[in-house]
């Protein structure tokens, strides 16, 4: 029941922003606000709060345990991406797209509220270790796979840059927090 309270929440959240959108209340720049504002602000805000959440008990080796689960789930990822276009007989033009789609979902958006209301706020660290290789993944192999090669090399020089998106830097943050099994100050 939790999960479709949760659900009908994210729905109704989503009809307003296209109710708003179709009257002109909001344009593609308001747009672009609301998303940088969920992805730079809310969604790093959540991660961090799990942590000076007293309730969670995570330590150093469940860490490390899930940061390597997290890893081998985006290798067999990688892994099916370069099946399934061929499986699918895809134009190669399109494998790019194909490969992306396998490997990549839309995690922060809806994933993060509805493992909170399903777990607890102690999801977020889980769901949150596994966004290292998919941020290190989107800016390499993302950007890779759906571009030319010509600028693809380009695009190689600013996944750099990309790295530092606020998600790894409230991980970079938050995990030893846990690893050392900080309290919070009360």
């Amino acid at each position: 029941m939790i999960l479709l309270q949760q659900m009908m929440v994210l729905f109704i959240i989503m009809m307003i922003g296209y109710v708003c959108r179709r009257i002109g209340l909001f344009g593609p720049e308001s747009s672009k606000l609301l998303s940088g504002i969920v992805v730079n602000v809310a969604n790093p805000a959540l991660i961090l709060s799990s942590t000076i959440n007293k309730e969670t008990t995570i330590q150093g080796k469940e860490l490390a345990l899930t940061i390597g689960l997290a890893i081998s789930f985006y290798v067999v990822l990688l892994v099916v991406a370069e099946i399934i276009p061929r499986l699918l007989r895809v134009e190669k033009n399109d494998y790019g797209v194909y490969k992306v789609m396998a490997v990549f979902s839309n995690i922060g958006f809806m994933g993060f509220p509805l493992l909170t209301a399903m777990y607890g706020n102690e999801s977020l660290l889980y769901a949150s270790l596994f966004l290292i290789p998919y941020n290190v993944l989107i800016y390499t192999y993302g950007v890779g796979a759906l571009s030319k090669k010509e600028e693809s090399e380009k695009q190689e020089k600013k996944a750099v840059e990309r790295q530092a998106s606020p998600h790894t830097q409230s991980l970079c943050f938050d995990s030893p927090l846990r690893a050392l099994s900080t309290a919070s100050p009360e």
